[in-house]
């Protein structure tokens, strides 16, 4: 299909944020059974349990623009499962998987932010900036995240180094 218009890219990258935050809550569950370090599981609970509401805003921005959004798959997740997958199949040892972990929860985190900047520009392209508050209330989620799970990398990498 053929995108003609910038509500049509809005649409499509709604629809892409949709599958992102679907699929990311899959991979955080998926992260959160493989992760020894109880603090980090409880992060990746936390931020699985803030798709709820992240999805509730995509929902509100949704109802103001109209329209359906374009259902998208999201191949960055794909590969942040398989690059996961991978890793888990080299039988790290637990520290290190926990690394992994969160590195790939650092990754998602940033691929929403940005997803949602996005659709912030967008949102003044179409005349639509009553969706703003929305659609920046998951970018500012999705920065906390990051910033939460850089504490987590850094404590755990002390606990590395003090254990060298």
């Amino acid at each position: 299909m053929a995108l003609k218009s910038p509500k049509g890219l809005f649409l499509h990258q709604i629809g892409a944020m949709r599958g992102v935050e679907l699929e990311g809550a899959t991979l955080l569950g998926l992260l959160r059974k493989h992760v020894r370090d109880e603090a980090l599981e409880q992060l990746l609970y936390e931020f699985e349990q803030d798709k709820t509401e992240q999805m509730a805003n995509i929902n509100k921005a949704l109802q103001i623009v109209g329209g359906s959004p374009l259902q998208t798959p999201s191949l960055a997740i794909d590969g942040l499962r398989e690059r996961f997958g991978e890793f888990v199949k080299m039988q790290p040892a637990p520290e290190i998987l926990d690394l992994i972990a969160l590195g790939v929860a650092d990754r998602l985190g940033y691929l929403g932010a940005v997803g949602y900047e996005e659709l912030v520009v967008l949102t003044e392209v179409i005349g639509k900036e009553e969706c703003k508050p929305y659609l920046s209330a998951n970018v500012e989620k999705k920065q906390g995240h990051i910033a939460r799970l850089k504490r987590c990398r850094d404590e755990m990498a002390g606990q590395l180094l003090a254990a060298v």
